[in-house]
């Protein structure tokens, strides 16, 4: 496949009429259901999905802290 037809068919997977904004696993896999595959899809896939607008700017967000919250304990409470 060229370069046009990847983008083509990516666009329209990802974006088009039977896409849904989908993550670059799903559309992976649409993608092949609908019968196309070239070696490098996956790596593709990822790169389409990070350069959608409309995905990252209403993905959901991890709202946990990175690592485990550790509470202070002071013995004199707003002594100063």
């Amino acid at each position: 496949m060229t370069q046009d037809e990847i983008a083509t068919s990516l666009e329209k997977a990802h974006d088009g009429l039977c896409g849904g904004h989908f993550h670059a696993k799903v559309l992976h896999n649409k993608i092949l259901r609908i019968g196309y595959y070239w070696p490098t899809m996956e790596e593709d896939c990822k790169d389409h999905v990070k350069t959608c607008l409309q995905c990252q700017k209403y993905a959901n967000l991890e709202k946990q802290p990175i690592q485990e919250l550790h509470s202070i304990i002071s013995p004199w409470s707003f002594s100063t």
